[in-house]
């Protein structure tokens, strides 16, 4: 009965680190593919950053110009392989500098920590 418990851990640790290579995997892809768009082109930065706990993780990926425009953000929110990253367009073409956090409150407390700490972030560029 011990050894079939054992067994059984094992298993399931082996399992959950396969599918933590897959979703690093999967990030490492989707973050080579954005660099790969804006590579070459000035005046662009990529902004990355992630907010959360054991049960609830979010990263938030922003591109942003030298105008202080976002061009693109993106959130990866779930523990599940079958997550992905999904386009947060109601950020596309806002100022980051102007755009007001409450905007953001309506996806939730931690995209809300990841744009503060991008902002953040981007002031001190």
């Amino acid at each position: 009965m011990v050894r079939n418990v054992v067994t059984l851990l094992i298993f399931i640790v082996l399992v959950q680190r396969i599918f933590a290579i897959y979703q690093f995997r999967k990030y490492d892809s989707f973050i080579k593919k954005l660099k790969e768009k804006y590579l070459g082109r000035a005046g662009y930065y990529l902004l990355i950053n992630k907010a959360g706990s054991i049960f609830s993780n979010l990263i938030l990926i922003i591109v942003i110009n030298d105008e202080d425009i976002i061009k693109e953000a993106y959130i990866y929110k779930g523990k599940f392989i079958f997550s992905g990253f999904n386009p947060v367009v109601d950020l596309f073409n806002e100022k980051i500098s102007t755009l007001d956090i409450k905007e953001i409150r309506t996806y939730g407390k931690n995209l809300e920590t990841c744009f503060r700490k991008i902002k953040e972030d981007y002031a001190n560029i």
